[in-house]
């Protein structure tokens, strides 16, 4: 029995698992193993599996590592799963690896945009400097992004009187662009899982160059754009003429710019954060189960304080619980988006009981419209539409969804992250305090007690109460 506190909120098992096609003789299943590395070749000889990868390191007590294994084309993966598990003693987990996505990368009718809000913040044309790094050359960005109505609501410059943060955010996305000017300064220890690179996890990997070309314009001044795209159903984006005549919207992967775009919002909230981009999803928006597990792993192991997970799985995955709770045991608080089906329902991360799990609202703290919630998925509610945030190309965009909501949270746990240092009492955790402090929030309307958890963020709130501790 997992203990309490390792639990999902709703401990349910969800039905059949996605699983990936990829070939060890031809094309098969692939499978996240648990088993000693001392056991692993006669496991896999046994059962006529091929090992392809492993997660380094993720060895627990006993020494059992996780790997990725693949089985042969034509095999019931149910039974191979079940043979191993009953003839092997020494495997102690064994699971299809799934697909995930972000929860943007589909078509959801509840995310359809406008561009009336970008198009409003174009209209103060001002320039502020903000996140000056005395190490680097001034930053001067677009008001309408400092100064957007959803980081008004939640107070996040008021909390920035006290404190702008210097933790290190791990995001599990599509990357970040690595040179755009406001963040480029802010990235550490980046790896892209999906193309095995380190020291970067780029976006645009995800385009040819042609379109790289044409995108990637960051000497380009925002104050002299007036031109706002709608690309897909939760983003809009601003480019200059000349960007528009050359570019082929249809020819951008669903998700690019999903990962840029999140980092923008927790840099609003931590101007001082270190971003750690790592690259599990595609520009398609999808990702492998064990890839997922991988960045967890190295988040960790690399020094993040704080993990944003804007993606979900809707099956109960018990090595991404492991992997979690490994986190949570080494005080790295996550944070995930509870997804935009408009359900009460579970999806995972988010669901798991040391998860902070983000729910979306509108402006006016009504629940959003799209945004799942329910009292065993949502820990707290944060702003989620027609958010102002960075795009790959020195650009900036609007985006709506749950993602976009994960981000204020990450960024106000970012601003936790060294004022924790000596209050821990016995018994409490990273996560418990960081709990704590965003229980003190606003109520949520338009749903019954508790199903969007402790409400609406109050960054400065939720930063004085920690000092209370």
């Amino acid at each position: 029995m997992w203990p309490c506190e390792h639990l999902p909120k709703a401990y349910v098992l969800a039905g059949a698992l996605l699983a990936l096609t990829t070939a060890a003789h031809a094309t098969g299943d692939r499978f996240l193993l648990r088993a000693p590395a001392s056991e692993i070749a006669g496991i896999v000889a046994t059962h006529g599996l091929t090992i392809i990868d492993q997660v380094d390191p993720s060895a627990d007590a006993l020494d059992r590592l996780v790997y990725l294994v693949e089985a042969a084309s034509g095999v019931d993966p149910a039974q191979v799963i079940a043979d191993v598990l009953a003839m092997e003693p020494e495997a102690t987990g064994m699971e299809l690896a799934t697909v995930a996505s972000v929860p943007e990368s589909f078509v959801n009718p509840n995310l359809n945009q406008g561009t009336a809000a970008l198009e409003a913040a174009m209209l103060d044309d001002s320039e502020v400097v903000f996140g000056e790094n005395p190490d680097s050359s001034d930053r001067h960005v677009w008001n309408g992004y400092v100064d957007q109505p959803a980081a008004a609501l939640i107070n996040v410059t008021a909390a920035h009187s006290s404190h702008q943060g210097d933790a290190t955010v791990a995001i599990i996305d599509t990357g970040i662009d690595p040179n755009h000017p406001l963040l480029g300064d802010r990235i550490v220890a980046a790896y892209d899982f999906v193309n095995e690179v380190a020291g970067s996890a780029s976006e645009w990997t995800d385009l040819d160059q042609s379109s790289v070309v044409i995108l990637d314009q960051s000497s380009v001044v925002i104050l002299d754009q007036s031109s706002v795209v709608i690309l897909d159903q939760s983003s809009v984006v601003i480019l200059d003429d000349l960007q528009i005549a050359s570019l082929d919207l249809e020819t951008l992967p669903p998700a690019f710019g999903h990962g840029t775009m999140v980092a923008g919002v927790v840099h609003r909230v931590a101007p001082e954060a270190k971003l750690m981009p790592l690259k599990a999803f595609d520009g398609n928006g999808d990702a492998d189960l064990f890839d997922i597990v991988r960045a967890i792993y190295y988040a960790v192991d690399n020094g993040a304080n704080v993990i944003n997970m804007s993606f979900s799985v809707k099956g109960f995955s018990p090595e991404l619980m492991r992997a979690v709770n490994y986190a949570a045991r080494k005080g790295v608080i996550c944070v995930a988006a509870a997804g935009n089906e408009g359900e009460e329902t579970l999806v995972y991360p988010a669901a798991f009981g040391n998860t902070i799990g983000v729910a979306s609202t509108a402006l006016n703290d009504l629940i959003s419209p799209f945004s799942n919630y329910g009292s065993d998925l949502i820990t707290v509610a944060a702003p989620g539409e027609d958010i102002i945030t960075t795009y790959p190309g020195g650009g900036w965009a609007q985006a709506t969804g749950t993602s976009f909501s994960a981000p204020w949270i990450t960024g106000t746990v970012a601003l936790f992250a060294d004022k924790n240092g000596t209050k821990h009492l016995p018994g409490e955790s990273d996560y418990y305090l960081a709990t704590d402090a965003l229980s003190h929030d606003m109520p949520v309307h338009g749903l019954g007690a508790h199903r969007a958890g402790y409400g609406r963020i109050d960054v400065d709130g939720a930063l004085s109460e920690l000092e209370k501790d």
